[in-house]
């Protein structure tokens, strides 16, 4: 019984070596497939100059980017601010400046109103309505 227990143990494993050896064999055609498209692939790409191989490694080497970035935040940092202290500092108005939007009345009373809607924009609850007459 051990005895053909060992032979089959040997055919299976023989047959596991004869599958092994046939996969073997498809990787290397598809390794020799895949050389041919890496060769043909290689037509495809454009040449790279040596200038602009030692700039970009140069690049790499001094790390330029690094340093740029440096220099930029040391130059924020020393720029002076613009920031004001406000209840004692006032800001800059335009002349233009004619403060808050307000309705304006005609001294009969009646209301200057000239439908510009800029009331309406500036509600936030949106109560306000204005249907202009023509």
């Amino acid at each position: 019984m051990s005895l053909l227990l060992a032979a089959s143990r040997r055919s299976s494993s023989l047959a596991s070596t004869m599958k092994l050896a046939s996969i073997k064999k498809a990787s290397l055609a598809s390794c020799t497939s895949m050389r041919d498209m890496s060769t043909s692939s290689k037509e495809n790409i454009l040449p790279t100059s040596w200038i602009d191989i030692m700039d970009r490694s140069s690049q790499i080497f001094f790390l330029t980017e690094i340093w740029r970035g440096f220099f930029l935040c040391f130059e924020a940092a020393l720029k002076p601010k613009v920031t004001i202290n406000y209840p004692y500092e006032k800001g800059y108005l335009s002349p233009r400046f004619r403060g808050e939007h307000a309705l304006r009345r005609y001294p009969s009373g009646d209301e200057r109103c000239i439908a510009c809607k800029l009331c309406e924009a500036a509600c936030p609850a949106q109560a306000i309505t204005i249907d202009a007459e023509a």
